[in-house]
């Protein structure tokens, strides 16, 4: 009988201990934090990778600490391809242009749901804009600048640019996501 009494209570404390486990593993999520700011991005040890080294020379140039702990884990990438899918795989955080990012996030990351496993961070560290090099005193530049302002003005630029994002993949917003 002692024997048999000792069998179960350690039965009993095994399925106990079992059970509390895999209630604790399933109420608390095992998704990685997410990171939005630059500064989390500066204290987390995800290296970041981008086309060229500009992003390296203007982060290393930067009085802000979180840039040049970034600037320290920078690696030059030349092929978007490989970026992308290191970026995928989690190896590395790519820092390209809002636009190629949320461009390719729905291209290819995006399921038929709506639903992307690829996050862009909310802050940006650096505005750059697209510029078209003429010679210097081109007799173009006054036309064209004009045609480029008419274009913004107008928001065809802002509908070219919904409507060939909402081509490449759509993204459900957060209310959706919520309902889900």
């Amino acid at each position: 009988r002692i024997f048999k009494g000792m069998w179960l209570l350690s039965i009993l404390v095994i399925a106990s201990g079992y059970k509390s486990m895999l209630i604790s593993v399933m109420t608390i999520p095992l998704s990685p934090q997410i990171i939005n700011t630059i500064r989390e991005l500066g204290e987390s040890e995800h290296p970041v990778a981008s086309f060229g080294d500009t992003f390296f020379l203007l982060a290393n140039q930067s009085l802000d600490p979180s840039l040049q702990s970034i600037a320290k884990r920078y690696i030059t990438h030349y092929n978007f391809g490989e970026a992308f899918k290191n970026v995928s795989e989690g190896k590395v955080v790519l820092g390209e242009g809002v636009l190629a990012l949320e461009y390719r996030r729905r291209k290819d990351y995006t399921d038929e749901f709506g639903v992307s496993d690829m996050h862009i961070i909310k802050e940006c560290p650096f505005a750059f804009s697209v510029a078209f090099g003429l010679q210097k005193e081109s007799p173009y530049k006054a036309r064209i600048s004009d045609k480029i302002f008419q274009l913004k003005e107008s928001g065809l630029v802002n509908y070219w640019k919904e409507k060939e994002m909402e081509s490449s993949g759509r993204l459900r917003n957060d209310d959706e996501r919520q309902e889900a």
